[in-house]
């Protein structure tokens, strides 16, 4: 997968500065009140694992995160997902690859957080 130019650039200069999700996290959680507008993270599953789903899936609630991203996860891989987002909030924005797009509906549904 291939990022745009801008955000390998932002990618590059936070890991050069040690920055971590828990950074992320308690910036976002410190600003919050500076955001007019909903908080959608975006980041690759590894480091999302290596946090701890269940710690991310509170982290995200307490900090104001209205939405994920998780552009690495196959949607019929996302099962583990769920679990952390509740039906209030975080909601998962799933990015399909084209080859999975007839059998999308199905999966969405099954991961019980989307209704046709």
């Amino acid at each position: 997968m291939a990022d745009d130019p801008v955000i390998e650039e932002a990618s590059r200069i936070a890991l050069q500065n040690g920055v971590t999700l828990r950074d992320l996290l308690t910036q976002l959680t410190q600003n919050r009140s500076l955001f007019h507008a909903d908080i959608v993270l975006m980041g690759y599953y590894n480091p999302f694992l290596q946090y701890g789903l269940e710690a991310l899936g509170k982290d995200l609630k307490r900090t104001g995160v209205s939405s994920i991203i998780v552009p690495d996860l196959p949607i019929d891989e996302a099962t583990p997902l769920p679990p952390m987002i509740s039906s209030k909030s975080p909601l998962l924005i799933p990015i399909p690859a084209r080859n999975a797009w007839n059998a999308m509906p199905k999966t969405l549904l099954a991961m019980s957080m989307w209704s046709l």
